[in-house]
């Protein structure tokens, strides 16, 4: 006799805004999974005191929902066993992440005495004064852009050193930014760390407890690392100015393109965290390959069976959220297109070079393909050994 049982979570409601409500379940095992009222309701009866089939008949009696016992069970073998949320189960919750080569290298927790003086930053009279701050920097940044010539920066080893580590230590300042943001707002960073992203190096912080507060709060909390960022800019701007180092205006250049790189929201950066939260879409990127599977399959093939789908992935966001949803998924889309094109067009022209002798100028789309092939038998080789360890199971 199976009597399933979930291990002690917190349920706790989420700030979106999809047609009906949708819960958080933040289990101890520090796995969270995003549900709906009626999943949340389901996982209700797996308290270990129901049997499958009773637990199949309350939901049939209660919640005016069918399922069967064998869709139940292959609920619990292949998403809850894995994720070891379920007691006497030893699976472990993998960490979903598009940064490759992820290495945590401190706990978020360490941050928190060197985070609390830096929250005064978010209180309204100091966030004013550090915007005055920052449109300064900024506009002083762009006069000086007039005289700026990039060659020289390489004429001097001191100057070119300092220039990199001054960014380099913006992009810390950045990380440091949403760290004191989380510990304003209540949430605990778990790790921070290095790792590759977009075939570059990049720094994270794990903020996956976000989900778990308002969608005004996490705004400010994507929108901190770049605030951080901006200000240390105006810092670097006011130090060059008294030393008359170029080295800080070359600095500020590199500062200032990497926020403009980070608010991009087609990729995972801060900009794509912030659109997410104001539209409060949940897996917005998901949502809009489903949404271009759907219109291709239905509109262009003619395959009538794929147009309610398409449907009702619009019909759960509000008529306001929909038409801003329907823009970006057009952007993204034609992004994502552009972007295999011209891999596609350069692997093309790279394979012709390469048979006649003459690598030419693309041999660097044959190394990120190359890449890109790498990163796919990562997470395929992740993906086997997962597999093992639980013993076939897959997550859908």
């Amino acid at each position: 006799m199976i009597l399933p049982k979930l291990i002690p979570y917190q349920a706790i409601p989420m700030d979106v805004s999809e047609e009906g409500d949708m819960f958080l379940l933040a289990f101890e095992n520090e796995f969270q999974l995003k549900v709906t009222s009626r999943m949340e309701q389901l996982f209700r009866y797996l308290d270990g005191s129901h049997t499958v089939e009773r637990i199949c008949e309350r939901v049939e009696l209660e919640m005016n929902m069918s399922i069967a016992a064998d869709e139940l069970l292959q609920l619990i073998d292949k998403q809850l066993k894995p994720k070891g949320v379920l007691e006497g189960c030893a699976g472990k919750p993998r960490h979903e992440s598009a940064i490759m080569f992820r290495t945590a290298v401190m706990k978020g927790a360490s941050f928190e005495r060197a985070a609390r003086p830096l929250q005064a930053l978010f209180r309204k009279k100091a966030a004013a004064g550090c915007l005055i701050w920052i449109a300064a920097a900024l506009g002083l940044t762009l006069i000086q852009l007039q005289s700026i010539r990039i060659g020289s920066l390489y004429e001097s080893v001191y100057q070119l050193v300092l220039a990199f580590t001054l960014f380099l230590l913006s992009l810390f300042i950045h990380e440091l930014g949403h760290i004191a943001a989380a510990f304003r707002y209540g949430i605990k960073p778990r790790d921070v760390g290095v790792g590759l992203y977009m075939l570059m190096p990049a720094f994270f912080v794990d903020l996956s407890e976000l989900w778990q507060i308002p969608r005004t709060p996490r705004i400010v909390v994507n929108l901190a690392g770049v605030y951080f960022q901006l200000i240390f800019m105006g810092a670097a701007g006011l130090l060059g100015w008294l030393t008359g180092s170029s080295a800080f205006l070359y600095a500020n250049v590199m500062i200032l393109f990497n926020v403009l790189h980070n608010l991009n929201p087609l990729l995972r950066y801060d900009g794509f965290w912030v659109l997410t939260d104001y539209l409060g879409i949940v897996n917005l990127h998901p949502r809009i390959k489903k949404l271009t599977k759907y219109f291709f399959l239905s509109f262009i093939l003619k395959r009538e069976s794929y147009r309610l789908q398409y449907k009702n992935v619009l019909a759960a966001l509000s008529q306001r959220v929909r038409r801003i949803f329907a823009v970006y998924a057009v952007m993204y889309a034609i992004t994502v297109t552009a972007v295999l094109t011209i891999i596609a067009i350069g692997l093309f022209r790279s394979a012709a070079s390469w048979s006649q002798g003459q690598p030419g100028h693309y041999s660097s789309i044959l190394l990120i393909f190359g890449v890109m092939l790498l990163r796919m038998l990562i997470l395929a080789c992740s993906r086997i050994k997962f597999n093992k360890r639980t013993g076939g199971n897959e997550e859908s």
